[in-house]
């Protein structure tokens, strides 16, 4: 299965236009990108989205907030931040306007098996799964940091297949380094309000069961206006692609097991197979025929 778009261009209509990044498909399950880019609060593309492969970024600058599930962190220059298959997450710019520096990998599992290294995807199961973010040392900055840059340099110039063999090195080389380090893994700030914590997760363990907005609105003694009004300052969101969200990573969830079409529908909480097929088309890009099919195929 190869890596799929990172944002969804429809959804996201500054992206192409504010991001400047060098994208590199170093196999079709290993995606490596720089990005350095200046934001103000109209051009971020402050997206809740999640992937089905994993996403890791390395820190370098910027005014920033990660939200993943229920955590959120402020990283400091250097640190690590992992996001599994399927979690929901987003970045949000803290303040008017920032310069944002990072690195970017995208993978799934078995990118390594091309060069017969699959050990080096333990690191990405070191939490049981979990999302996490990480503070190496100064001295370990450094070196990721000149590792990193080596490999954007390397990546640079495509053309040269000495170059194409080096970057493959310091790819095999970093994670490596990734599986022997020892890390501080830093705890989440409390940067979402209790309440908001409290509705998430609410949501969270009832989407497939929530009927309208009014309920959870009703259940918080909440007005549907200030519901939203929250959700859209915190999550750049409504409630109700919240819950589609949950219910479309669910039903890929299921689709996965081996679950028909119908079953999927139901048990993730749709209330008919129209709006099934229309909901996760939108945020997939493919059918859920399809996307089980694809499923069959690599059994």
């Amino acid at each position: 299965m190869q890596l799929i778009k990172y944002y969804p261009a429809a959804e996201v209509p500054h992206f192409q236009e504010t991001t400047n990044w060098r994208a590199n498909n170093i196999n079709d399950s290993l995606y490596y990108s720089f990005r350095s880019t200046d934001y103000d609060r109209n051009t971020f593309p402050a997206h809740l989205h999640y992937h089905e492969y994993f996403e890791l970024l390395f820190f370098v600058e910027g005014s920033i907030r990660y939200i993943c599930e229920q955590d959120a962190w402020r990283p400091q220059s250097g640190d690590i931040i992992l996001i599994p298959p399927h979690h929901l997450h987003m970045s949000m710019i803290d303040g008017d306007a920032t310069h944002y520096t990072r690195h970017v990998f995208y993978l799934f599992p078995d990118a390594f098996d091309t060069w017969k290294s699959g050990i080096l995807a333990d690191f990405l199961n070191r939490k049981d799964g979990a999302h996490f973010v990480i503070h190496p040392s100064p001295a370990d900055v450094e070196r990721l940091f000149h590792l990193l840059e080596s490999l954007d340099q390397a990546l640079s110039r495509p053309e040269d297949a000495l170059e194409n063999v080096h970057a493959i090195a310091l790819v095999l080389r970093l994670f490596y380094w990734l599986n022997r380090g020892a890390y501080t893994q830093s705890e989440p700030e409390a940067l979402l309000p209790p309440k908001i914590r409290e509705i998430q997760r609410w949501m969270d363990e009832n989407f497939a069961a929530i009927e309208s907005i009014d309920e959870i609105a009703h259940h918080f003694f909440y007005s549907r206006e200030y519901l939203s009004r929250q959700f859209k300052r915190w999550f750049n969101t409504t409630p109700a692609d919240y819950i589609t969200k949950r219910r479309v990573v669910c039903a890929q969830k299921l689709l996965i097991q081996g679950k028909n079409l119908q079953e999927a529908c139901c048990q993730a909480g749709f209330n008919s197979m129209a709006t099934f097929i229309r909901a996760f088309r939108k945020t997939t890009g493919t059918t859920p025929a399809a996307y089980r099919a694809g499923c069959l195929q690599q059994e």
